[in-house]
């Protein structure tokens, strides 16, 4: 269930619950829809009941319409008939049946046809005063070849008669001319053909009956075919009653696809004296009370899952309550701990499992004696067994393979499911690859939505039976500082912050010092990110250089590049992840500059291997090191002079630039620039007066670091040992404990609980 009363609520209307058991209606309330019992149209249920046979009993009549899910097979029924009811279908029906001749000739001839138009030989060009006939051509180019003056200028003087061009672009244009030449003809020669098959405008024809194809499939042939001309008739004529019954019964009940439908409604019936009776104080009960009740056959059932369900949060939200020994803490969290990796693991079994299950019973299924089979699994063996030629046959290729996308349309797409369950791709490839069908996917989740443009989402998301959203608002937006005009794009993250259901992530992990993930927590988050530290206590996270002396000119500050370029070699003698960003594509190359040949191969190794990267601010995002030097560049000219003009900075989301660069390093930050805070004036550019604020932040942090431990925690020290009394007082949830003991462990902690 989704939602459980609370126990006052539960307790209020408890007697109403309690009498809808004890009245036995319990089946019927539960069978209705709470939306509808709380209407005012409950009013008419009577009329709207006796409406609902009449329109089952005539419909019974080439329907069997005895459980819901009936109603909805007969809903496809009426739809797949009507699909066949189209005007385009009438006129070339013998051509949307599946591997029928014409249907493979229009297939093979509408291919051809695409490719030949797409050719820009068709196209004529514009040099030509007139259009020579490929014998003007041909004469033409017999001439162009003909050695002797008074071939050639015969040849130059028709040529000039003829087009605009020079002469020494003769030959390509005449050959440009045959080739556009041929594929009229061929055109020409599939216009024929395609007459033949009855299409006499190809150009506008051909291009919709390829739209309809995808409609026609030969499951839905089998439907149409399977049911009488005069069946179809009456199933055309009352394809409104299908949707008008379905309609109703989804608006007053809860579809149950297993249920018998006259059984429902002959209870809801007899029932409905009482259920009027009582309807006043029903139309008192939440929804959760009232959804509650699929989920409990009797009142004590019911109010045992209220009871259960709020002690079991009580315990987690107040685990000083629950009876343990703080010393044996450590031990129970490290066996949640043991638990859930276990789960994880039998999860990932058992997707394996699924997959070699699904695959043994296709394959078992083809090796099945067809008299053994039912016809639907007849029909599944016939797919399987064509799908399985396909793909043997493309394994055996090495070139002119189908797309994944053709591959889906085909019988191939039954393996395809089975062998790959889960994909990962980009928004753009997963729409260039797959086919445009509804709930395709289970769930699609979509990580770094931030850069996502919500247009290049909307082909996963059409795709998707559910959809999962991930990114952070405070990260870069899909722009372009480069690009010109109005680079700002709607992403995906914006848009659906409007409209799905939000679960703010709080705990911040890359960084094993709190200091360096400090100023994002305060200036970005809102001080929301939990931030836990390591026990390496040597290490300063945040070191700050300032470069006295650095000027800046030509873009360039050369004596600050040296100094980066000294902490650079330095730093890759360890075997960390190191990370160089500068604030300008300028300084980056100055500061490449003042590296010696040997640490230039050395870096160059480690970006290869993934150790390193050395990149501009507007493009880290993604990036992560343990390591991390930053370049600021800017500073006074030498009159000494300090303007405020700080590239992409000074542009839109340029404090969005600077929250994803100070969030990179998971251990230390390096930061150097060659002014002081005291030398910028205040702006009301809001990036400009963060950059202010995070040096004045960075000149501070010279002092020896703090280990600090969230939520407000100050345990004893001794050595890698914390000792933490009734952490219970200052953590609720038993998750969130298990959560710290977790991090802080791998970070070489080991905690005791007293």
């Amino acid at each position: 269930f989704n939602a459980v009363p609370s126990i006052p609520e539960f307790r209020k209307n408890q007697k109403t619950i309690e009498s809808i058991y004890t009245d036995n209606i319990c089946r019927s309330i539960k069978s209705l829809k709470h939306s509808f019992l709380i209407s005012e149209d409950f009013e008419t249920i009577s009329e709207q009941l006796e409406e609902i046979t009449h329109q089952i009993d005539y419909l019974q009549s080439f329907f069997n319409l005895e459980v819901w899910s009936d109603i909805e097979s007969a809903m496809r029924t009426a739809l797949n008939i009507q699909v066949f009811e189209n005007e385009v279908f009438k006129k070339y029906g013998d051509v949307f049946r599946p591997d029928s001749s014409k249907h493979k000739k229009f297939l093979r001839l509408y291919k051809s046809y695409l490719k030949l138009n797409k050719s820009e030989s068709v196209k004529v060009e514009s040099h030509w005063k007139q259009i020579p006939s490929k014998l003007e051509l041909e004469n033409l180019k017999s001439l162009q070849s003909t050695k002797g003056f008074l071939s050639q200028r015969k040849f130059k003087r028709r040529w000039h008669q003829l087009s605009n061009l020079s002469v020494e672009f003769a030959d390509k244009a005449i050959n440009q001319e045959l080739e556009s030449l041929e594929i009229k003809v061929k055109l020409s020669q599939i216009e024929i053909k395609f007459y033949d098959l009855g299409i006499e405008s190809p150009e506008t024809d051909a291009k919709i009956i390829a739209q309809y194809i995808p409609l026609f499939s030969a499951e839905k042939w089998e439907i149409f075919d399977s049911i009488s001309l005069s069946e179809r008739s009456k199933i055309t004529a009352s394809h409104h009653k299908i949707e008008e019954l379905y309609s109703s019964l989804k608006r007053i009940f809860t579809l149950n696809k297993t249920g018998n439908i006259q059984e429902t409604i002959s209870g809801v019936k007899a029932d409905l004296p009482k259920i009027i009776e009582q309807l006043t104080r029903l139309k008192k009960l939440s929804r959760a009370e009232f959804e509650l009740l699929s989920f409990a056959d009797n009142f004590d059932t019911y109010s045992k899952l209220v009871y259960g369900h709020h002690w079991v949060q009580f315990k987690q939200r107040f685990p000083e309550f629950s009876n343990f020994q703080p010393a044996d803490l450590s031990k129970k969290i490290e066996k949640i701990i043991a638990q859930e990796k276990e789960d994880a693991q039998l999860f990932a079994s058992e997707l394996l499992n699924k997959v070699a299950k699904n695959f043994n019973k296709a394959t078992d299924l083809l090796s099945t004696p067809a008299s053994k089979l039912s016809e639907s699994e007849k029909k599944r063996k016939k797919a399987l067994r064509k799908g399985k030629s396909i793909l043997v046959k493309e394994f055996s290729k090495t070139r002119q393979h189908p797309s994944l996308r053709e591959l889906f349309n085909s019988e191939a797409r039954f393996w395809i499911s089975i062998l790959q369950p889960i994909w990962l791709s980009n928004p753009a490839e997963l729409s260039h690859c797959f086919p445009m069908q509804e709930e395709l996917f289970d769930i699609v989740i979509f990580d770094e939505a931030s850069q996502i443009p919500l247009q290049n989402s909307l082909g996963a998301l059409q795709r998707s039976k559910s959809v999962l959203v991930a990114g952070d608002d405070q990260q870069m937006g899909p722009t372009s500082y480069f690009q010109s005009g109005n680079s700002t794009t709607l992403s995906l993250l914006h848009q659906a912050s409007f409209y799905l259901a939000q679960e703010q992530l709080t705990h911040h992990y890359r960084s094993e010092y709190p200091e360096l993930i400090h100023f994002s927590n305060q200036h970005f988050y809102l001080g929301r990110l939990t931030a836990f530290p390591s026990v390496n206590s040597s290490v300063d996270p945040l070191k700050h250089h300032f470069i006295e002396n650095g000027v800046y000119e030509n873009r360039r500050n050369k004596i600050e590049a040296a100094a980066v370029a000294q902490e650079i070699e330095a730093l890759l003698k360890l075997q960390e992840h190191i990370g160089i960003v500068a604030f300008s594509q300028e300084q980056l190359d100055c500061i490449w500059e003042q590296l010696s040949i040997d640490s230039r191969d050395l870096l160059t190794t480690k970006i290869d291997e993934n150790c390193a990267f050395f990149k501009p601010l507007e493009k880290v995002q993604g990036d992560e090191c343990d390591r991390l030097i930053i370049s600021f560049g800017f500073g006074k000219n030498s009159d000494g002079e300090f303007h405020h003009r700080f590239g992409p900075m000074n542009q839109e989301q340029g404090r969005n630039r600077l929250n994803v660069l100070l969030t990179r390093a998971r251990k230390q930050i390096h930061f150097f620039c060659s002014i002081k805070s005291s030398d910028f004036n205040l702006s009301t550019n809001e990036s400009v007066e963060l950059i202010r604020k995070w040096i004045v932040f960075s000149e501070k942090s010279t002092q020896k670091s703090v280990t600090e431990f969230p939520y407000g925690l100050n345990p004893k020290m001794s050595g890698n040992t914390i000792s933490l009394p009734q952490i219970q007082n200052s953590i609720e949830d038993v998750t969130e404990v298990v959560n710290l003991h977790r991090i802080l462990t791998s970070r070489g902690w080991k905690c005791v609980y007293k």
